[in-house]
């Protein structure tokens, strides 16, 4: 990262943790508009695609997380 980027992500937060997601979120946002040719501005999905695309994230979100806590789980258990 050169300074200049670092020097604005600092206007936008001291928190390295955010800076972090800020980037994450600019470039996945760069790779869609890259991939798809539209941004979420324009795109002309109607509400309810909208709706079935959230639920699909944050079903893929749900797999994720319960595969990190028995992870986890598996982890503390042998310990």
């Amino acid at each position: 990262m050169t300074d200049l980027m670092q020097k604005e992500l600092d206007k936008e937060s001291k928190d390295p943790l955010v800076q972090e997601i800020i980037v994450r979120l600019a470039t996945r946002s760069n790779m869609g508009i890259k991939k798809y040719g539209d941004t979420m501005v324009t795109s002309t999905k109607d509400i309810i695609e909208w709706i079935d695309e959230a639920i699909e994230e944050n079903l893929d979100a749900a797999v994720y997380l319960s595969k990190i806590k028995k992870l986890i789980k598996d982890y503390r258990n042998n310990v």
